[in-house]
């Protein structure tokens, strides 16, 4: 006789809700360390703010915003709080392994099902922003290559006129040399004739 016995795999459960709260985690600290500003203060005391390369995206507000709706949004009006993933007030997903594991050794078909479900909407949103045709950074990524090819379109353009002013220029200042070089020839030659100019008779 063979008995065969099906339970929840309770350590890959924890381990699939731990390594996506991770992950995440990862997303979060790399959005908020490019979009950080920082402060400095030169010896004069004048005060300087630079923004991250990433500050003022809409698009990144847009990936924080979709991620974190997908990982602490309530799966059929249940609250994943209950399973242990809570946001904190700075905005990051937190995962609670004590209250996780007490959820699933209290109801492991119900604690997998939410997992699932969780590691699903993230795995649609992660898709829709990533994915290689139409994603909403993959379109970001394209505009802003765009805009750097017409900025470089616009530099040799400039570079262009730039070469046509300057020989421009350069002509006009060969005229005007050639023209102060013949006053100065004709001024000296005028002075030379009133020189020679026989002086008045008392």
């Amino acid at each position: 006789a063979v008995t065969v016995d099906v339970a929840t795999d309770a350590s890959a459960v924890k381990s699939l809700a731990s390594d996506m709260v991770n992950a995440l985690s990862v997303a979060f600290g790399e959005i908020a360390s490019q979009t950080a500003t920082k402060t400095s203060t030169d010896s004069t005391g004048r005060v300087t703010v630079t923004g991250g390369v990433l500050t003022g995206q809409s698009a990144v507000r847009q990936v924080q915003d979709q991620l974190t709706q997908a990982a602490i949004y309530p799966v059929d009006g249940k609250s994943l709080s209950t399973i242990g993933l809570q946001i904190s007030r700075d905005g990051t997903i937190t995962f609670d392994e004590a209250a996780f594991s007490t959820a699933l050794a209290n109801d492991p078909e119900g604690t997998a099902s939410l997992m699932q479900a969780v590691a699903a909407r993230v795995s649609t949103v992660a898709d829709s922003l990533s994915n290689a045709q139409d994603g909403t950074l993959t379109r970001q990524i394209s505009s802003n290559q765009t805009q750097v090819d017409q900025v470089g379109r616009q530099i040799l353009d400039w570079d262009d006129r730039l070469a046509v002013r300057r020989e421009s220029l350069q002509a006009t200042y060969s005229a005007l040399e050639v023209s102060l070089s013949n006053l100065q020839a004709q001024s000296t030659w005028l002075s030379g004739q009133l020189a020679s100019l026989p002086s008045a008779s008392a």
